[in-house]
């Protein structure tokens, strides 16, 4: 299939067919996104200028789930990485497999150090044919019957740009920013174990993700597009809904309007930041449906089954303290 070189959706849905989105589960293949024309611009705009493009909001605005939606919409390679309080730099670019080494070292006596540099997120992104090469040499050094490095994603194709998700940037340690501001700038990084100079085959769009949950440094977000994701309206949430129920989305589409409408009101005097998300939406319009309720109207009784879902899942936040 050909790769797009622009993100123009056409479709919400991008897997065909009427099965509803599975209960329990976050959907992260990017086969379903609701979108807003300012945030396809933006994704242009950053795979225009090919700088990383930072995307900010709370939690369920839809941040982690767009670079997936992006990639498979333009036919692109997708690998993530989730950040932790203890990631470092390095690690998104290699790892070197020193225990492996050593244990091959004391067996066999001679070893190549190309055998155990083990490609990364920004590696693959960077050159998935270099970093499948890599793989190939680590491959064929071990013992048959062993599995080898995978791609940290979907590799469509060794010839095709990537979508490369940095997921929660902000819970890495303050240095981690500052440290990827010369290879995200440059494309290219050398692995010091063994002096390769891994250089970009096309540019990346290189997708980050931020909570903002801790102040990123001023230098990063200069090198940085921006875009701020808001937590998504009454309307938006009504065609999320059409798009992960299809079969019935006609039917239920006043469930799904006054399901959302009942979100607006009980957050009407809160920080419009800290709306119910998405997922907490679809939960409870999936409970709804299994148990045939909806919210009163304006001059209806709730029944005992709406009140204990309103309580589970959608004013659960009043007990985050």
């Amino acid at each position: 299939m050909i790769w797009h070189s622009e993100f123009l959706p056409q479709e919400v849905r991008l897997v065909k067919g009427n099965e509803e989105s599975p209960a329990g589960v976050d959907i992260r293949d990017g086969s379903v996104y609701v979108w807003t024309e300012d945030t396809v611009l933006t994704v242009n705009i950053a795979i225009r200028t090919g700088r990383p493009l930072l995307v900010c909001g709370g939690p369920g605005t839809g941040k982690s789930s767009l670079a997936s939606f992006v990639a498979r919409t333009m036919h692109w390679n997708y690998f993530e990485q989730v950040i932790t309080s203890k990631s470092e730099a390095k690690e998104l670019l290699w790892n070197f497999d020193s225990i492996r080494r050593l244990r091959d070292a004391y067996r066999k006596g001679d070893v190549s150090d190309l055998n155990y540099v083990e490609p990364r997120a920004l590696w693959w992104s960077f050159n998935a044919g270099e970093a499948q090469r890599q793989v190939e040499k680590i491959q064929a050094s071990l013992p048959a019957g062993s599995v080898g490095p995978i791609p940290p994603g979907e590799l469509r194709g060794v010839d095709r740009p990537s979508v490369l998700l940095l997921d929660e940037l902000d819970k890495a340690d303050p240095d981690l920013p500052n440290d990827l501001l010369v290879t995200l700038g440059s494309q290219q990084f050398r692995v010091t174990d063994t002096g390769q100079l891994i250089k970009r085959r096309s540019t990346p769009l290189v997708m980050i993700t931020s909570n903002d949950d801790r102040i990123l440094p001023r230098a990063f977000i200069r090198r940085c597009i921006i875009l701020t994701l808001s937590p998504p309206s009454p309307t938006q949430l009504v065609e999320i809904a059409k798009a992960h129920f299809p079969s019935d989305a006609e039917r239920n589409q006043t469930l799904f309007s006054r399901v959302a409408e009942r979100i607006r009101e009980l957050h009407k005097d809160s920080d419009p930041t800290q709306g119910t998300s998405a997922a907490e939406y679809l939960d409870a319009v999936r409970a709804c449906l299994k148990y045939e309720v909806r919210p009163p109207g304006v001059s209806e009784t709730a029944s005992p089954i709406w009140q204990a879902i309103e309580s589970a899942v959608l004013i659960k936040r009043q007990h985050d303290d």
